[in-house]
Parts: structure tokens; sequence; C-alpha cells
């Protein structure tokens, strides 16, 4: 059977749901650290009465609701993927800025970093 086009929107569709779950359990697991992540930071920027509500600290569970309901409101995760899209244009730009080679093993090393970098904002676990 051929694939069709519903069939790779359909897959494209679920892979972004499963990077958003797993982009939503790290941002919950640091705010109930007190850590508050790009994401919080960037739901906070679009929603200031979000502050109130770090601000109480996440021993509440309601804050916790409270929290990760603005922060999907927002535009949180998505502005921290292209934060994180800057960063790996840059990484790539600095390997390719490096004295050329013809060296294998220099050139296999680069090519690793550059496939590092695309790995770091693609990973889904």
């Amino acid at each position: 059977r051929r694939s069709s086009n519903k069939d790779h929107i359909l897959l494209f569709l679920s892979v972004v749901m499963q990077v958003a779950l797993v982009f939503l359990h790290y941002v919950m697991a640091f705010m109930m650290q007190g850590i508050i992540t790009a994401p919080m930071l960037y739901a906070m920027e679009e929603f200031p009465q979000l502050q109130d509500v770090v601000d109480q600290g996440f021993d509440n569970p309601a804050n916790v609701e409270i929290a990760l309901d603005y922060l999907q409101k927002s535009r949180g995760i998505e502005r921290t993927k292209e934060l994180a899209q800057e960063h790996v244009n840059l990484a790539v730009k600095a390997i390719e800025a490096l004295p050329d080679s013809d060296d294998e093993d220099v050139l296999i090393s680069r090519r690793a970093l550059i496939d590092i970098t695309q790995r770091v904002i693609t990973r889904t676990k």
C-alpha cells in the first residue's frame, strides 16, 4: 500500500504531539523543583498574572494546573523551540567556521558535532 498525504500528515501530527508531551513533562518536572524554564518565562511575558502563581510556588496542585494552562495558551514552548533552533544554527556556523582539514577523523568529528546539535532539538526522550 502506498502512503498517502493523509498518512504523512497523521504521522507528522503524532510526532508533534509526542514531542509536545515530552516537553511538557520536562517543564513540569522542573517546575516541581522550583526551577522556571524558558517556556514558562515566555508564558509569563504573555500573561503577567502568571508571575503571581509562580511566586506562590508549586506545592499547591492548583498552581501547577494554572501554570500549565497558561503555558499551553502561550507561545512559550514554540518560542523556546525557536530559541533552541537559533542556538543550533549558531553552533553549526561555528563548527563550519573551523579551519579546513582533509583529516578523515576531523571531518567525522565535525559531522558528529553537527548531528548532535540536530538531535538536541529533535529528541523525544
